[in-house]
């Protein structure tokens, strides 16, 4: 069903967890936070408490909430990371190119357990199917010889002129990470 990228399917496990179960996974991915990256500006992005049924069901697939991609991504890095989030970087390494002496270098550094080990292999399983099965939404994202996990997204563009979301305008994304098998 994640292949297929079902809404419904979304707001079925939406409504397994229940308002607080759901909100409380957003925010141990690291919704709703900054990302510790210390950027400027940098949003935090807005989880809002579910208080009505549709509520649960429609930010279940990702509506009535907002992220940023480098939050995504971080979130996904989770489940390649066996259930931990990790504090993101963006720069490896600096090095001084006269001397090749390292000036900084980033140390991988976990913030949380989000998710059991065996649960992000499972996850990780059903992702793989996003990219690999014939009727997976994300066919394109296939490398030749890698076993690779995504998720595909597709967002209706908020429409100013109506304070709703536009009928035919849209925003497409792909998140995901290589060898899939966390």
């Amino acid at each position: 069903v994640m292949a297929a990228s079902s809404n419904i399917c979304a707001a079925k496990v939406g409504q397994k967890l229940g308002r607080e179960r759901l909100q409380q996974a957003f925010l141990a991915f690291g919704f709703g936070e900054r990302t510790q990256l210390g950027i400027p500006g940098e949003p935090r992005g807005q989880i809002p408490f579910p208080k009505a049924e549709i509520s649960v069901a429609t930010m279940s697939f990702g509506q009535g909430m907002t992220a940023t991609p480098l939050q995504i991504t971080v979130a996904m890095a989770a489940i390649a990371n066996r259930g931990v989030l990790m504090k993101p970087w963006i720069v490896r390494r600096v090095v001084d190119p006269a001397s090749g002496d390292v000036l900084s270098e980033a140390v991988p550094t976990p913030v949380r357990r989000v998710i059991s080990a065996a649960t992000a292999s499972q996850v990780s399983l059903w992702l793989e199917g996003v990219v690999a099965d014939a009727d997976g939404t994300g066919k394109k994202a296939r490398l030749e010889g890698w076993r690779v996990a995504g998720k595909t997204g597709t967002a209706q563009k908020a429409d100013a002129a109506t304070g709703g979301y536009s009928a035919d305008k849209r925003f497409s994304s792909f998140v995901g990470f290589a060898p899939g098998d966390a």
